[in-house]
């Protein structure tokens, strides 16, 4: 049964988790949303207080926080909550605990049912505050504050690793696509990933340079070699002409030379920075379709709806 609470408890801190980013994300939350889920926190801390013996009668249910506050308390209670739920025994679990409400009056429960109180009761709530973003605008436009920050000049002096994160935390994550909401149908935008998360924090983390060196980045011509050497049968290499992100272009030229020389079939990637090609001024950057043995590009939902 520990297990069970655990797992109960790892639950509801991802989702407590998921409706703070959420609400970040909208920039100036529905008061009655950030209202509820600082009276779940402020629960979950009253009931950890109760679980300890303590007195809790003196703790406010429905404190007015801000979401700095909200992520502060979430975290003391992630913490508390770990803790406790890893010393408990399962003795423990079927246990009675007797503790006093905010208004004085005396009640006992077992510890399993209070534990099982503490994570129906963010449930619920949470299912009221999901319901105040459905009834939000879909998309909201940058406010001009917002706008005139990034007019400002960079600074001259290093600002530390806290300010910049804060600065995201106020001018750039409340103000995405907007597909976090349910009627925002606009445009398909997958949300981030954990695990491409962690694959960009790795390759910040080797900031790997192809332009020299002795490192796996530049090894392609030994890769093919190995690879035929084991039995392979290498057949494709694909390039970018402009990733989705950052408009990175790959050495096309360089990488048609390799193909030409080693038989391969070389396929480049044009969604969506190969549209540059049919501007004269800018083809220099794509090299030359002819070089390649294909070339796609895809006209996405984006470049559709903007011609009709």
């Amino acid at each position: 049964m520990k297990n069970h609470f655990l797992r109960l408890f790892h639950h509801a801190d991802w989702a407590n988790r998921r409706v703070l980013r959420a609400l970040q994300s909208i920039g100036d939350p529905p008061e009655k949303a950030r209202h509820a889920f600082a009276h779940v926190l402020a629960a979950e801390q009253a009931w950890m207080e109760r679980l300890r013996g303590e007195d809790s009668s003196k703790l406010e249910f429905w404190p007015d926080l801000s979401l700095e506050n909200c992520a502060v308390l979430l975290e003391k209670n992630a913490v508390d909550y770990q803790s406790y739920l890893e010393a408990l025994s399962e003795e423990r679990l079927n246990a009675t605990m007797t503790y006093r409400n905010s208004k004085g009056l005396e009640f006992t429960n077992s510890v399993g049912d209070t534990l099982t109180h503490v994570w129906l009761h963010g449930s619920y709530h949470r299912g009221q505050i999901a319901q105040t973003i459905r009834e939000q605008p879909a998309w909201r436009p940058l406010p001009a504050q917002v706008k005139e920050h990034f007019k400002q000049p960079l600074p001259l002096e290093p600002q530390g690793d806290e300010r910049a994160y804060q600065d995201f935390l106020m001018n750039v994550l409340p103000y995405p696509h907007g597909n976090i909401h349910p009627r925002y149908w606009g445009f398909v935008n997958g949300t981030g990933s954990a695990l491409g998360m962690l694959s960009e924090m790795l390759a910040a983390t080797v900031n790997p340079n192809v332009g020299g060196g002795d490192h796996s980045a530049v090894y392609l011509k030994k890769m093919l070699a190995a690879d035929r050497a084991a039995g392979h049968l290498p057949f494709c290499v694909v390039g970018n002409a402009g990733t989705v992100n950052t408009g990175a272009i790959d050495p096309l030229d360089t990488l048609a030379d390799v193909c030409q020389r080693e038989k391969l079939w070389f396929h480049v990637d044009g969604a969506f920075g190969a549209l540059a090609y049919l501007a004269p001024h800018e083809r220099g950057l794509m090299a030359g379709p002819p070089w390649f043995a294909n070339y796609g590009v895809q006209l996405s939902r984006a470049e559709n709806l903007a011609r009709l």
